[in-house]
C-alpha cells in the first residue's frame, strides 16, 4: 500500500502544481545588430585619389592615431579622434586631422546611408608643392578636407567578431 499511496500522492501533487501555476512564456529580447556599438579604428585604406585645389592626391594612413566610432540603434553615429595620413601626388607630405563628426544613418540589407549633422576640428598640412615648402592650418568645416572627414554617403558594411568594416566608394574603414 505504501507504494500506491506514494504514487497517488505524487499524481495529486503534480496536478495541484500544474493547475495552481500558470505558465509564463518569456520571449527573447530582439538581438542588437552587429553594427551597433563603440569601435576603435584599426585600419584605413583609401581606394581612390582625393581631389584637392592643387590636383588629385593619394592618401595612406600613418600608424599612431586614435579614432573612435559610436553607432547607436536609434539611427545616430559619432566619430572623433586624431589621425595622420601621408600624402603623395601634386603635393607630397603629411596631413594631420583632429576633429569630431556626428550625424544620422539608415541601414538596409548590408548597406548604410550616412548623413553628416555636425563637423568640427582642424587639419595641419606639411610638405612640398612644386619643390616649395608648404605649411597650412585648415579649419573643419570650411575646406576641401571636409570631404574626407566623417561618414558621408553610401557604404556597405560587414561584421566579423566584434569588428565592423565600412566600404565607401573610395575609402575602407576597419574598426
Amino acid at each position: 500500500m505504501s507504494v500506491r499511496r506514494a504514487f497517488v500522492g505524487l499524481v495529486l501533487a503534480v496536478m495541484s502544481f500544474t493547475t495552481a501555476c500558470q505558465p509564463t512564456f518569456l520571449l527573447p529580447a530582439p538581438s542588437t545588430p552587429c553594427y551597433v556599438g563603440v569601435f576603435a579604428l584599426k585600419a584605413e585604406q583609401f581606394t581612390a585619389s582625393v581631389s584637392t585645389p592643387i590636383g588629385p592626391v593619394t592618401l595612406a594612413l600613418v600608424p599612431g592615431g586614435s579614432v573612435g566610432l559610436t553607432i547607436t540603434s536609434d539611427g545616430h553615429w559619432s566619430l572623433g579622434g586624431t589621425e595622420t595620413v601621408s600624402v603623395s601626388g601634386a603635393f607630397v607630405g603629411q596631413a594631420t586631422a583632429e576633429g569630431a563628426a556626428s550625424g544620422t544613418y539608415t541601414e538596409s540589407g548590408g548597406t548604410f546611408d550616412f548623413a553628416v549633422g555636425s563637423l568640427n576640428g582642424s587639419a595641419t598640412i606639411d610638405g612640398t608643392f612644386n619643390g616649395q615648402p608648404v605649411h597650412l592650418n585648415l579649419a573643419i568645416p570650411g575646406s576641401w578636407v571636409d570631404k574626407v572627414i566623417g561618414l558621408q554617403g553610401h557604404a556597405s558594411y560587414t561584421c566579423a567578431g566584434s569588428g565592423l568594416s565600412l566600404s565607401f566608394t573610395s575609402l575602407r574603414l576597419d574598426f
